[in-house]
């Protein structure tokens, strides 16, 4: 984590945690994030994590951000595998489309969660402490910040080779996108829960391109402004 930010959403309204992990990447560099192939239904969404003084660990399942354009449940991407490219530019090599170092996205995805388990056991001292607040519910967002570009990667799966698993980038649709909602698979020691509240197996996390963080993160806080506020069973 490079960074961690506590917002809250009004005076009185739930803190919204920001892990932050940035990555400053070379030109020409692509991250392509691959979908799920059917959506889900809003029961099928891996939740938000949540805590609060009288609960405790909770999971969100209810977070539609219509300023983000996730105005209901199936405009969320659900991402749930990358590649990484070198994009093809004005000289005729051997790079041109070629994959690259594809462990990195999910060493970015890893650091941006990695931090949850600390902020969460601790809430008073992480959190409330620093911003002289009582304690009040607590949502945590992991945010990988990237200076790459980023696209949804859809493919047919008959271009898929069936020797190698690899897709031609040739034969793809890649469709460019200011920030992307990732369904991120938690190691084990990731995972928290209690026993009213079983862990959760993936984390939503988003990536975002870096010239958009500003505006991702100001219609997050006024989104989850608006209805954050009031304490609902869900």
């Amino acid at each position: 984590m490079d960074i961690y930010a506590i917002c809250p959403t009004s005076e009185n309204g739930t803190i919204v945690c920001l892990s932050i992990e940035c990555k400053k990447i070379g030109e020409k560099k692509l991250w392509a994030i691959i979908p799920r192939r059917k959506y889900p239904t809003i029961k099928e969404y891996y939740p938000f994590l949540t805590w609060s003084k009288e609960a405790g660990i909770e999971y969100f399942t209810r977070l539609i951000l219509p300023d983000l354009n996730y105005k209901r449940s199936d405009d969320f991407e659900c991402g749930i595998a990358h590649k990484a490219f070198i994009e093809k530019n004005d000289v005729d090599d051997d790079n041109n489309n070629k994959s690259f170092d594809q462990h990195s996205i999910y060493k970015a995805l890893r650091q941006a969660n990695e931090p949850i388990n600390a902020l969460i056991s601790d809430p008073h001292y992480y959190i409330f402490n620093k911003i002289h607040s009582d304690p009040r519910k607590v949502l945590f967002l992991p945010i990988v910040v990237t200076t790459a570009r980023l696209a949804l990667y859809k493919f047919n799966t008959e271009d898929v080779d069936i020797k190698t698993g690899e897709v031609d980038i040739t034969k793809a649709q890649m469709e460019d996108k200011k920030w992307i909602h990732y369904e991120f698979p938690l190691p084990t020691t990731y995972r928290v829960g209690t026993k009213a509240t079983p862990r959760s197996e993936k984390r939503p996390t988003f990536i975002v391109k870096a010239e958009h963080f500003s505006e991702f993160l100001d219609n997050f806080i006024k989104n989850t402004s608006d209805y954050l506020t009031i304490d609902t069973e869900y």
